[in-house]
């Protein structure tokens, strides 16, 4: 007895051969992302396995046992990983070919992509869903600035246009790539027969003998041409391939597609190419006649090829990358122009806009725009009808003003002349019944003490007139001082509190609100308010009016409200108009003195009234301390 031991050395098949990509795809070493690198192993001196463009003077440098180094090599430009073993006979080398700047490029331009469209489902997800913080504003939204929306529609076209371009440039290369593969290998199988016809069907011998020749030859070529290839015989029986062990196996059919035999024998095409599946996996085949000199059917050439999964090869992704580098370039740039041509045609609205917004009709004289553009443009001539508008509106404005001086002037007179008739009626009506008696010196005597009462009381009303309209239009309080507003709320409330009509009550808080104002003009403001709520209660009901201070907001509020018939809708607007009043007497300018006086103290005057009910008006000023 004796104990055999047998040693198996791996035989890699190259990866060239069709059968071999279809039933010994397993990566070598199990090394799944090995496929990725060129990659070669030399033992005893002896290339046993390559893939891809190995580099030679690696796999051959200087090294010692157990040494392993990166080699770089600068033509071709390439970085290798090398190993030796232990016992100095294996040497691995894995490497790849080094990018060129524009790598960098492409890289760059991968990550831009990705980070666009990462924003983009970003901005379209808190469109939809409001997950980030309004004041991010990171929405995408069609509305806003003209500017923006010119950007955005830009750039959004351009970006789908570069897209669109794009995956047409990669589906032609893909559809260009698959084309090449087949032409080269229909070439390839054409050159076997050819090779064939040249060396064999042009001798002089047997068709016996040249079949038996046949597979000797046919092996030769194939393995020059890394390629897979079956001959059978003219009654379809397989004869020779170039993968015995899979035929022995099984796994090949050793038998000739019907449907293509059936074709060729019966018809006249050179060739014809087959879908045909071993094992489970699909791959095809094509079937050319081999004849001889004469004519003579020698049997049928199956040159099996299948096309590579990945479309487009280093060369055209390099192409297609630097493509992409050039349309995010262009994106960029188009970013750029698409931003300058929004802000040169929005810069012009913007000034317009400015000047709208700066358009008064006080007498100060609106400016018109200069534009620096070109003449003829759109934006020109939206300039130049503003400055027409410019010009149209100081003419309108003048003629308004014109317009507005006569009318305030004959609305004063007719104010003065209404308010001085019923005075003057008084004194002419005194002064006649004065003439009457005049001949009756006792009757005289007697009525002369009454007209002259009357005339003075009526001169009075005439001065009191007159000062109402003096003080409105020469009102300016210019002299301001601290004033305690407390003070002033106690002293009109000291001042009608005596009142046995009317009940007055007061509520004031303990901190006592300074303004900045002034404290007559103050008091004459409220007291006008008590004595219009006093008038405004009717005679049949008891007259109540409350006078409260607060704080608001950093303003000092004073509220009088009463309970009496409340402000009717139809002159509610009108309230605060100058010579507006429902009363018999009076010049109607109270409230709009209340009002002015309250405005040149940065303050607010408004009411509420309800019908019936009562008014409430109420006074805000701003606090400038509190003690």
């Amino acid at each position: 007895p004796a104990r055999v031991y047998c040693f198996f050395d791996h035989n890699y098949p190259p990866q060239a051969r069709v059968y071999v990509q279809l039933f010994y795809n397993q990566p070598y070493k199990k090394l799944n992302r090995l496929s990725r690198y060129d990659f070669a192993v030399l033992k005893n001196n002896k290339l046993v396995v390559e893939q891809g463009q190995g580099n030679g003077s690696a796999l051959y440098a200087s090294m010692a046992n157990d040494e392993h180094r990166d080699i770089e090599t600068s033509s071709p430009r390439r970085i290798d990983a090398v190993y030796k073993s232990a016992d100095g006979k294996t040497v691995a080398s894995v490497g790849r070919l080094r990018g060129e700047w524009y790598k960098q490029v492409y890289l760059f331009s991968i990550l831009f992509t990705l980070a666009s469209l990462f924003l983009f489902l970003l901005a379209a997800a808190n469109t939809w869903l409001h997950f980030l913080p309004e004041k991010f504003h990171f929405q995408i939204s069609v509305r806003g600035s003209l500017a923006k929306r010119i950007q955005y529609w830009t750039v959004t076209l351009v970006g789908l246009a570069f897209l669109v371009l794009g995956l047409i440039t990669y589906q032609h290369f893909s559809d260009a790539s698959r084309n090449a593969q087949r032409a080269a290998l229909d070439y390839r199988a054409d050159a076997v027969l050819t090779s064939l016809k040249t060396r064999l069907l042009g001798s002089a011998i047997s068709a016996d003998s040249l079949r038996r020749a046949l597979p000797e030859t046919l092996s030769e070529m194939t393995g020059s041409l890394l390629m897979d290839a079956n001959l059978y015989a003219p009654g379809g029986d397989l004869e020779f391939t170039t993968q015995e062990d899979l035929s022995g196996l099984g796994v090949l059919s050793k038998k000739m597609n019907p449907v293509a035999l059936h074709v060729l024998k019966n018809t006249k095409l050179p060739e014809l190419t087959e879908t045909e599946q071993s094992a489970g996996r699909e791959y095809y085949v094509k079937y050319l006649p081999l004849r001889t000199g004469q004519n003579q059917l020698l049997g049928f050439l199956g040159v099996p090829y299948l096309l590579r999964d990945n479309k487009v090869g280093p060369e055209v992704s390099d192409f297609i990358g630097m493509l992409a580098s050039l349309y995010v370039f262009l994106l960029l740039v188009a970013f750029v122009v698409t931003y300058l041509l929004a802000r040169s045609i929005i810069r012009p609205l913007s000034l317009v806009s400015d000047k709208i917004r700066e358009v008064k009709l006080s007498e100060d004289k609106n400016q018109t725009l200069a534009y620096q553009g070109d003449e003829d443009d759109e934006v020109s001539e939206l300039i130049g009808e503003y400055n027409r508008m410019v010009d149209k509106l100081e003419a309108s404005k003048l003629q308004m003003v014109r317009l507005e001086r006569e009318g305030a002037w004959r609305e004063m007179a007719r104010q003065v002349a209404h308010d001085i008739k019923n005075p003057l009626t008084t004194m002419k009506l005194s002064m006649q019944q004065l003439e009457r008696v005049s001949s009756n010196p006792e009757q005289a005597a007697a009525y002369l003490r009454k007209a002259i009462t009357r005339l003075i009381e009526q001169i009075d009303s005439l001065a009191q007139i007159a000062s109402e309209f003096s003080m409105f239009a020469n009102l300016d309080i210019r002299q301001k001082s601290d004033v305690v507003l407390n003070d002033v709320v106690e002293s009109v409330y000291d001042l009608f509190s005596e009142q046995r009509n009317v009940s007055l009550d007061l509520s004031i808080p303990p901190e006592r609100f300074h303004i900045l104002g002034d404290k007559n003009h103050l008091i004459r403001v409220f007291n006008n308010l008590v004595i219009n709520a006093m008038q405004a209660i009717p005679s049949d009901r008891k007259g109540h009016i409350q006078v409260s201070m607060t704080r608001y907001n950093g303003h000092a509020r004073v509220q009088i409200s009463d309970n009496g018939g409340g402000i009717p809708p139809e002159i509610r607007d009108r309230v605060f108009e100058p010579n507006f009043t429902t009363k018999t007497s009076g010049s109607g300018l109270g409230l709009a003195i209340c009002k002015k006086i309250i405005e040149a103290h940065d303050g607010n005057i408004r009411f509420e009234t309800r019908e019936n009910e009562g008014t409430d008006f109420f006074v805000e000023m701003p606090i400038t301390a509190v003690g």
